[in-house]
């Protein structure tokens, strides 16, 4: 789910034109999600892509430039992407369960299930492509390297 709403906020997602009750429900569902610290790692992970970019920029010049980056602007452009996704009664929903202690529950775990599943997935994808790999050298598909001479 974070990385869904990273991507569609690197595409440009527009700052929000949202109704003001609706959008603090949002922002309130977006901190109970903690995602804070998530815009904040992307804010920093785009300073330290453009710092390589233009290495010659003083730091000075980046503290400066950095001052104007605020998690705030995103929360507002994530709440309008949830907007889009989620009616009314599915926010405060939402909101009743990140609240509750299964949600919070469920938010402290995430990224460690998520780094498992990560995990989970690059081991399934070796297993797949071995036995693809052998069948198809079993059929004649591939061929084998030869043993140099």
């Amino acid at each position: 789910m974070r990385t869904l709403i990273l991507a569609l906020l690197l595409s440009g997602a527009a700052l929000s034109a949202q109704q003001p009750g609706r959008q603090d429900k949002l922002i309130a569902l977006l901190k109970a999600m903690n995602m804070e610290p998530v815009l904040q790692s992307m804010i920093q992970q785009q300073m330290d892509m453009m710092k390589k970019l233009a290495p010659k920029v003083p730091p000075k010049v980046w503290d400066e430039l950095a001052k104007d980056l605020k998690v705030e602007e995103l929360l507002v452009s994530s709440a309008d992407i949830y907007a889009k996704h989620f009616t009314d009664a599915e926010i405060d929903d939402l909101l009743r369960f990140y609240d509750s202690p299964t949600g919070k529950k469920a938010i402290a775990k995430m990224p460690t299930i998520m780094n498992e599943s990560m995990e989970m997935g690059r081991a399934w994808g070796q297993r797949v492509a071995n036995r693809v790999g052998e069948r198809l050298k079993a059929e004649g598909y591939l061929d084998t390297p030869q043993k140099p001479q």
